[in-house]
């Protein structure tokens, strides 16, 4: 079985509110490209503001 990890970003009020967002969020990928969630969730707050839209999947080079 193959997985996909997604990190997007969620302006929340708590973590618990943050990963509800993400939650959500990430039935609504798996539903819409045939995925299944494993409900595995983390938040963190950044160092930073950072003005994106809510949900907005970040990406990282590949080392």
């Amino acid at each position: 079985m193959s997985t996909k990890e997604r990190i997007t970003m969620w302006r929340a009020e708590s973590f618990e509110h943050a990963i509800n967002k993400a939650e959500a969020g990430a039935e609504e990928y798996a539903k819409l490209n045939r995925f299944r969630f494993c409900g595995q969730s983390q938040a963190f707050e950044p160092f930073e503001e950072l003005d994106v839209p809510q949900g907005t999947e970040v990406c990282f080079p590949a080392a």
